[in-house]
């Protein structure tokens, strides 16, 4: 729940695990996606939401998750905040 408060006002926010963006997802009764490809395959990774569209967009992980390869060639990720519980938030900037 503290992390969910915390991370509020990251839109769009994107998830690095199943289970993150499903509790996301229930407490605040609207859709969280799993970033593609960020942890084991699962659910998220079949749907098309899980891939941005946005040119800018917000990732949520833990620290000793990477950020997908895939999208460090799209996008440029610049760490902008530590959560409790060893969370980071990137922001991530599509490049030209």
């Amino acid at each position: 729940q503290r992390i969910f408060e915390q991370s509020k006002n990251y839109i769009p926010l994107y998830l690095s695990t199943y289970q993150n963006a499903s509790y996301f997802w229930f407490i605040s009764k609207k859709p969280y996606y799993k970033l593609s490809s960020s942890s084991r395959f699962d659910f998220f990774d079949t749907l098309s939401e899980s891939e941005p569209t946005e040119p800018v967009f917000y990732f949520l992980k833990e620290q000793y998750q990477i950020i997908p390869p895939a999208f460090k060639t799209k996008y440029r990720f610049e760490k902008i905040a530590d959560l409790d519980f060893k969370f980071e938030v990137y922001k991530a900037v599509r490049n030209p």
